[in-house]
């Protein structure tokens, strides 16, 4: 197996519409008598069961404080539109990515709960152009899927004959899910001034295990500490506005020395998810060293998913 292209928005998923379907009983239940509905009176469990008999049915009616409310299934995909129209945009925007075309697409996989939405379904035919696969159980296939990996990752000598067997036949080939790099200044001759940007140092989609070196310099004399950043991006994005700082940290430098000094800069991204990056005075040999689980600052606030919608 290898990876081509990776999206994914991490805070994203049946809660959503949970409370999607929540907030929209909510909505009618004040329109129906002006008060405001309990969250004893209609919970999220609540929520989620009129979900999935939405999957099944158009139209549910619920219960709610003695009151009788209808919910109709197009009422319910317009509450969650938003939500689907960003995976939409993320499948489009992985198969750009990958540079290939639907029609090169042999099978789509379904995978979780939420994919026995219709709206859903639909969306993935849309993009996809092809009727997805829904092997075994949507609900378990993330599971079984993390239990081989983590087997395949793992320590092989726990493992059963018939297991380590299993094992053997595959062969994962992994690429970079984000683009990382680090602030640095350069001078614009035509305006003569100096301006950061972000430099990038590991593309999106840049295969696993890699590592790249960048020499920088210097700004000035007598010039004592270089601020260390590490960036993140969904692109390779050069104004510092648009990026993430995942780590900060400082190298301190001799005094008294002209500009222009190197200073080389390494990000190794490994087999476990974990890029070493080191910050490193050419001259002298001093360091600054940092190891960073790149998994954990996969995460996406309400924000950053604003900020994407709008790009």
């Amino acid at each position: 197996m290898e990876v081509l292209a990776t999206n994914g928005v991490s805070k994203l998923g049946g809660d959503d519409f949970d409370l999607a379907l929540k907030k929209l009983v909510q909505e009618k239940y004040k329109d129906l008598t002006g008060d405001e509905l309990e969250d004893d009176d209609f919970t999220t469990n609540h929520a989620e069961e009129e979900k999935k008999s939405l999957s099944a049915r158009k139209q549910v009616t619920v219960r709610c404080a003695r009151e009788l409310i209808d919910i109709k299934r197009e009422e319910f995909e317009e509450a969650i539109s938003s939500y689907v129209t960003q995976a939409v945009m993320l499948c489009e925007a992985s198969i750009d990515e990958a540079d290939i075309d639907p029609s090169d697409i042999k099978g789509v996989f379904l995978a979780g709960g939420s994919t026995r939405i219709p709206i859903v379904t639909e969306s993935v035919k849309t993009v996809f152009q092809q009727e997805p696969t829904a092997s075994v159980n949507v609900d378990e296939v993330v599971a079984l899927g993390a239990a081989l990996y983590a087997a395949y990752k793992g320590d092989r000598k726990k493992l059963s004959v018939v297991q380590k067997n299993a094992i053997e036949k595959i062969k994962v080939s992994e690429s970079t899910s984000k683009c990382f790099g680090t602030i640095a200044v350069r001078h614009e001759q035509e305006r003569d001034r100096t301006k950061l940007f972000n430099s990038v140092l590991i593309r999106k989609g840049e295969k696993i295990p890699c590592s790249v070196t960048e020499s920088f310099y210097t700004v000035h004399d007598g010039q004592e500490a270089v601020q260390c950043q590490v960036t993140e991006s969904t692109s390779a994005e050069t104004d510092p506005r648009f990026v993430k700082v995942i780590w900060e940290g400082e190298l301190k430098l001799p005094p008294d020395r002209p500009a222009n000094q190197e200073v080389q800069i390494t990000f190794a991204y490994d087999d476990n998810q974990i890029m070493k990056c080191s910050f490193v005075d050419v001259a002298t040999k001093r360091k600054t060293n940092i190891d960073l689980p790149t998994a954990s600052s996969k995460g996406a606030d309400a924000k950053e998913v604003e900020k994407f919608l709008v790009e």
